[in-house]
């Protein structure tokens, strides 16, 4: 059976590495899969995927955005799959014209985060997300991550019939601790061993709100003098311009590491000792699930399923609450209290979260036997 995943790129995001997962896993389960992009782009997920047998293909052309149109149109006609499996509002949109050339082909929408907040976007996001609910009757399934996404789809008029739950799923042979790892990225970013390193993982992006991190950082940093800051992550080179400049004003500039986009995310993981998401707006954040699957413990503001994914095994906070995550930081300063929770996260992970769960329930989304 043929099955397409269509993604806007295989830039290292959460979403993306979801993806690439779930296409190994159908790979590994001899399904026919493809991943196509929106955007030529040449990065390790592509190069993982291609190494594991999985064609990956780009719709772009010269045509703009009307090459993506008219290269789905020729693939799907040429290879015609039975499902089409597309994530986030521009591939969604581009997805749905299958629909009508070849409405045999299910198509499923994959929605990560139904009441992201768009302030600060420009207008061609704006589009995308409004026209994606004026035409949310066309998919066959559409697929959230989160319950919260679900109750989001439903408040944005999406038709529930349509909407069904799939959380992620985390490869916990890949996310695990790692001593050897550690060792090497503290002594490649001069963590020295007394350091305590406080981490985000996370693409630099309004919505992230690393200014609540690096207040946070600050108002620490008073009391805390081993406490050290990581981002990781790319995006936005203005808005870490403002950042980086924030990190001066704060006086916060010399503990505050910036590695941009990464290869080696399990290994970045374990150097860190304290794993922080600060999103305005998550539906199922992969960032703390591999975190928790590592070994590492998390602190998150109280976005989507967070409170879920993390059970008793991790710390949440309000939305843009600095004081808040300045006094979980200061708790989990203490290494015992901070391993026992490591600890426990990872069995959470290992026990609720695994491939065979994410295959499975994919499966059904898909209207397929599991």
């Amino acid at each position: 059976m043929k099955i397409f995943l269509l993604v806007p790129s295989l830039e290292h995001g959460g979403t993306e590495r979801q993806v690439a997962l779930l296409a190994r896993i159908l790979h590994q389960r001899a399904y026919d899969v493809t991943v196509l992009m929106l955007r030529a782009y040449e990065g390790q997920l592509v190069a993982e995927l291609r190494e594991a047998g999985i064609p990956v293909r780009s719709l772009e052309g010269n045509l703009g955005f009307l090459s993506y149109f008219l290269s789905l149109r020729r693939l799907v006609q040429i290879e015609k799959p039975a499902v089409l499996y597309s994530f986030l509002p521009h591939a969604n949109l581009v997805a749905a014209t299958v629909k009508y050339f070849r409405p045999e082909c299910r198509l499923i929408w994959g929605v990560r985060s139904a009441d992201m907040p768009l302030a600060g976007y420009g207008l061609k996001t704006l589009f995308a997300y409004w026209l994606e609910r004026k035409l949310s009757m066309l998919p066959d399934r559409v697929v959230v991550n989160s319950q919260s996404g679900a109750e989001g789809c439903k408040r944005k008029g999406f038709e529930p019939a349509r909407i069904t739950v799939v959380e992620n799923g985390f490869d916990t042979g890949l996310f695990q601790p790692d001593a050897a790892g550690r060792e090497r990225i503290r002594k490649a970013m001069n963590i020295a061993d007394g350091d305590v390193a406080i981490g985000m993982v996370a693409r630099i992006d309004p919505v992230k709100n690393h200014e609540m991190f690096l207040r946070a950082a600050a108002a620490l940093s008073e009391s805390s003098p081993t406490a050290r800051f990581v981002c990781i992550g790319g995006g936005s080179a203005h808005l870490k311009t403002r950042l980086v400049e924030l990190t001066h004003t704060l006086g916060i500039a010399s503990r505050v590491t910036w590695t941009g986009d990464r290869n080696d995310i399990p290994a970045v993981l374990n150097a860190l000792d304290i794993v922080t998401l600060c999103s305005n707006s998550e539906g199922f954040p992969n960032a703390i699930g591999e975190a928790m699957a590592c070994g590492r413990a998390c602190v998150s503001t109280d976005v989507g399923d967070v409170q879920q994914l993390l059970g008793n095994q991790g710390m949440v906070v309000g939305v843009r609450d600095v004081p808040a995550l300045t006094r979980a930081w200061r708790q989990l300063m203490d290494p015992g209290f901070r391993q026992a929770m490591g600890t426990a996260a990872r069995e959470r992970i290992v026990e609720s979260y695994s491939l065979d769960r994410l295959f499975e329930r994919t499966l059904t989304a898909f209207g397929l036997p599991a």
